[in-house]
């Protein structure tokens, strides 16, 4: 059982691996290292969409990012099977150092092993929890992150990977994108779709 105590331990143990991070953003003219905010961002989401997650699933959503930037992206081919097989080694290493850090903090490995099959089994929609996290990380995606990326790439790739994103999620997550308050960039993009 996670308790109370221990949550917050680990939650201030992954925001200190999060605040690491070189990469930084600027929200109303605040600077914070980019995987903190992401990380923020998530369990914003998280709290909002499933009102009632427990601590493993908060923690799986904090750590969805861990230290991702550990493995630069162009150290693999820059194809698709390039691209899986960076994703693969980010994931095996996030699941690697949320170990570490959970263990420092007194986790028994029962309740790091439930974590990491949170963080694993993203995308299955027959994993309830997994496919909480798929929906969380796809929201935060299209809510904060898609701008940024449409403004970097071409219009139809943008809107492949909108089609593929939302693919990966749940109706219950799609009725949560559809209400929130989005921007008109992003909303004609959906629109596309």
């Amino acid at each position: 059982m996670i308790t109370e105590d221990l949550y917050i331990k680990a939650y201030l143990a992954i925001d200190e691996v999060h605040a690491l991070d070189a990469n930084k953003e600027i929200v109303d003219g605040v600077e914070f290292p980019a995987e903190l905010l992401y990380s923020q961002r998530m369990l914003k989401v998280l709290t909002e969409f499933a009102v009632d997650a427990d601590y493993k699933m908060k923690l799986a959503a904090q750590c969805q990012h861990l230290e991702r930037w550990a493995i630069a992206r162009n150290l693999y081919p820059m194809d698709k099977k390039g691209y899986y097989q960076w994703r693969k080694a980010v994931l095996d290493y996030q699941i690697a150092r949320m170990t570490e850090v959970l263990t420092r903090c007194g986790f028994t490995a029962n309740n790091i092993e439930q974590i990491s099959d949170i963080l694993q089994n993203r995308g299955k929609k027959e994993h309830i929890e997994g496919q909480l996290l798929e929906d969380v990380a796809c929201i935060v995606f299209i809510e904060w992150y898609l701008p940024a990326f449409a403004a970097k790439h071409d219009k139809e790739k943008v809107i492949d990977i909108v089609k593929k994103t939302t693919k990966k999620i749940s109706e219950e997550g799609m009725a949560v994108i559809l209400g929130r308050k989005l921007s008109k960039s992003v909303v004609e993009i959906l629109k596309q779709i």
